[in-house]
């Protein structure tokens, strides 16, 4: 009887926690990574100065009810102090989470702003680990405030929006 009594208990608590927000890291995973030194001999002769640019892309697939893979995808070129490229690379890093719960602005937020922040620390160790491994010194590029992205590209909706209301205004 006390089994049956905890079991119904488990059970109530469950079908409470089901109507809740849910958020769970199921899997983080590299999905493709590559690197290329494109002129290694000459650059282990010179200082070392890098000038890095990098490209940042985020990607989300729903896979099933509740569960979203996010891919966040960083391109980076690496070039001396003259302009020349001395390396580039491409990692992209992936994660399945659950998402359970959520309005749409909230999903948004989630998919947009803290499932990238949970993926871009190891996206960050794979590059200062690839670049490592081409012989060059790590390469550490700078933590990305996405809660501050999100909260841009919010104000660039709202002001979008703002400029259509006020172009059909405009029009009557």
């Amino acid at each position: 009887m006390k089994i049956e009594h905890q079991a119904e208990n488990m059970m109530l608590q469950s079908n409470t926690v089901e109507d809740k927000q849910q958020f769970a890291v199921q899997k983080i995973y590299v999905k493709a990574s590559n690197f290329e030194s494109t002129v290694a001999a000459e650059m282990f002769k010179r200082e070392w100065k890098p000038q890095v640019e990098y490209n940042l892309e985020n990607k989300t697939a729903k896979l099933e009810q509740g569960l979203h893979e996010i891919d966040l995808t960083v391109s980076f070129a690496i070039k001396s102090d003259d302009n020349m490229e001395i390396c580039h690379g491409k990692v992209v890093q992936s994660g399945i989470f659950t998402l359970v719960g959520f309005n749409q602005e909230q999903m948004e937020h989630m998919i947009t702003s803290y499932c990238p922040t949970t993926l871009y620390p190891f996206i960050r160790e794979s590059i200062a680990d690839m670049v490592t491994r081409g012989g060059y010194p790590p390469l550490f590029i700078s933590p990305i405030n996405f809660d501050a992205i999100y909260a841009q590209l919010q104000e660039e909706k709202k002001q979008k929006a703002q400029q259509t209301g006020n172009k059909r205004k405009d029009e009557q």
